[in-house]
């Protein structure tokens, strides 16, 4: 998991669209699929790569490639065990089946009837109680998990509702249940509790005896035994053709959604049961039926309009591939990527992790494209023109599901789009993101050329609003793009500021060194640099701590208490400034200097506002 502090300068990093497919690699054979993913590690630095492919009821190859840990020199071998992170969440998903299956609850159950010790905050919940299915999809509205939540330096195994009321702020529906999905880890702490309460076991060994070893998963552990160090990958940051370690972090609350290390060979008879359809030699691991829930998004609003696309029962859908459609989970975090990705209809599989923390969308077409070279081209669905009925549908949509309210603000700003009518399709258009194309499918369904099926959706929601889901379930509602506008417009000349004092602190500098200046314009030119400086050294506080050093959110300590007194500075810096500026206006011979310190403290002033608004100015990681 990863902390989204690209939002405040980058925010277009948002994935809405999917990557269009390249044309297909030549691979013929697995000596050349491994030669061909060799390459990839030695372009993109990557020191160890955990691997299980199958097809069928064979095993292409299941271990792992490179080192294990590469300052020691030491080879990975086929028992090499990578952090699957995220992973996790599937063999959790299937835990809470398992229970199912075993009547200890259902997967509409509402939550405060059958775990009312755990206290959680929803304003719906007479209408729209939060239940065992909006946990597994990500539904329930909870925030992810905060800053000082996420990881500990403590080698630690936690179990119990202490561990998991670790996350209570976390805990707070910020829309109705079922509405639609964003991301939360501290769900799935939920869901481990879960286990451990209708199972009298700790949820990691209920999945051990129940899960990891009938399926033959042998290596795989969840949590990383320091006893043992030598069967684990070490995990990296990788940037150029420099390596620098992460130190191994416990997480924090009861590991359900991250604990899980696999081995190429687990990997592999993992990717088999949901190959075989859940069937092992000894008889079904769980009836079809329950894998059929598994892969079935039940609660969105989105579901219910027709949409098939989006977070199931602890896994998804991954529309990349031009011939078939991929399921499964990606998992990332402290210098592992990890995923695992399968078809049933084709009976094809893979899972792939790094210890350098890389992209794996490379390797993922290596290998998608060895195992669907033999496969035909996929038809498309045929598009339907659009009628008049679409009318009220269009106009701007404004971003609606953040993983994070206080992280990932920036998005609700910049990350919408006007939805208009071109011929007989629709066409988007945004701020950062080229202009696309959307056919309609089915009634408000719609795919973009190249898909194999509909992965955006036009409804209403319970109140009547309109609203857009695409891909990846971003979730958006129509609404007035004037007050969209004045931020977006503030953000800008913001910018623009940070340009504009930076540039005039230099030129009255010089000029004041040159005896050029008087010197009562220093204070007032230097306050908006001093409060510029003030947020960067913030900035770089969190980005410090968030690359380097996690547990450090946790406590009180010179960079957290840089991230607090930085922004205060920021925001005191612009008052003390306007006050001087008001002083000594008179002062002030230039006029062309007067205007633009007016200009700049005045937007500064407004951003610090904004920024104060949204629980920046004085924020104390620690306390989150």
């Amino acid at each position: 998991m990863k902390l989204f502090i690209s939002t405040l300068t980058l925010f277009f990093t948002l994935n809405l669209y999917s990557q269009t497919p390249k044309a297909p690699l030549p691979i013929k054979d697995t000596t050349t699929l491994l030669k061909e993913i060799r390459q990839v590690m030695e372009r993109e630095n990557m020191p160890g790569l955990m691997i299980a492919i199958v097809k069928g009821d064979s095993t292409v190859y299941a271990g792992a490639i490179g080192y294990a840990d590469p300052e020691k020199r030491k080879a990975v071998h086929p028992q090499t065990l990578f952090h699957q992170n995220s992973v996790t969440k599937m063999f959790t998903a299937m835990g809470i089946l398992k229970l199912i299956h075993g009547g200890k609850f259902k997967l509409d159950d509402e939550l405060r009837k059958i775990a009312p010790e755990v206290k959680f905050q929803n304003q719906w919940e007479g209408t729209h109680p939060v239940r065992v299915m909006h946990l597994l999809e990500h539904t329930a509205g909870f925030d992810d998990v905060h800053l000082n939540k996420m990881y500990s330096n403590k080698s630690e195994q936690h179990q119990g509702l202490e561990a998991v009321m670790t996350h209570k702020n976390s805990f707070i529906s910020r829309w109705r249940p079922g509405e639609r999905m964003s991301y939360s880890n501290p769900d799935y702490e939920i869901l481990g509790y879960l286990i451990e309460k209708f199972s009298g076991k700790p949820w990691y060994v209920f999945l051990e005896e129940e899960l990891l070893a009938p399926v033959g998963m042998k290596y795989a552990t969840f949590f990383h035994k320091n006893n043992k160090t030598e069967d684990y990958a070490v995990g990296y940051r990788s940037s150029k053709a420099q390596l620098t370690q992460y130190p191994f972090y416990s997480p924090i609350g009861t590991g359900a959604g991250s604990a899980l290390f696999a081995s190429g060979l687990d990997m592999a008879n993992f990717l088999k049961l949901f190959i075989k359809n859940w069937q092992l030699e000894s008889g079904p691991w769980l009836p079809e039926t329950y894998l059929n829930e598994m892969e079935k998004v039940h609660s969105t609003l989105a579901a219910r309009n027709g949409l098939k696309l989006g977070y199931a029962l602890g896994n998804d859908k991954f529309p990349n591939n031009p011939k078939v459609t991929f399921r499964g989970h990606f998992g990332d975090g402290e210098g592992f990527n990890s995923l695992v990705l399968y078809n049933r209809e084709h009976k094809i599989g893979y899972a792939i992790s790094n210890n350098a923390g890389k992209g794996l969308w490379p390797l993922s077409q290596i290998i998608e494209d060895y195992l669907t070279k033999d496969l035909p081209q996929a038809n498309t669905t045929a598009a339907i023109p659009l009628t008049s009925s679409i009318a009220p549908y269009l106009g701007y949509y404004q971003f609606q599901n953040p993983r994070s309210d206080k992280w990932n603000f920036l998005q609700t700003i910049l990350g919408g789009f006007k939805l208009q009518k071109s011929g007989s399709n629709l066409v988007i258009k945004s701020l950062f993101r080229p202009t696309d194309t959307l056919y309609r499918v089915k009634d408000l369904l719609f795919k973009r050329k190249h898909e194999l099926e509909p992965y955006y959706v036009l409804g209403r929601d319970d109140t009547g609003n309109t609203f857009f889901q695409g891909y990846r379930s971003e979730f958006y509602q129509r609404t007035s793009y004037f007050p969209i506008l004045l931020q977006q417009i503030l953000l800008g000349l913001t910018a623009l500021v940070v340009l504009a004092t930076v540039l005039l602190a230099f030129q009255t500098l010089t000029l004041a060194v040159l005896k050029k200046a008087r010197l009562n314009i220093l204070a007032p030119v230097s306050l908006p640099l001093l409060a510029l400086s003030s947020a960067y050294l913030a900035y770089w506080a969190m980005v410090n701590i968030d690359s380097t050093n996690k547990p450090a959110f946790n406590n009180f300590n010179i960079y957290s208490a840089a991230i607090f007194l930085g922004s205060v500075a920021f925001s005191l810096s612009i008052v003390w400034g306007l006050i001087l500026l008001y002083k000594r206006w008179t002062e002030i011979d230039n006029k062309w200097v007067k205007r633009i310190l007016c200009f700049n403290l005045t937007v500064l002033a407004c951003f610090a506002i904004y920024l104060a608004v949204n629980g920046w100015i004085g924020i104390r990681v620690w306390s989150l």
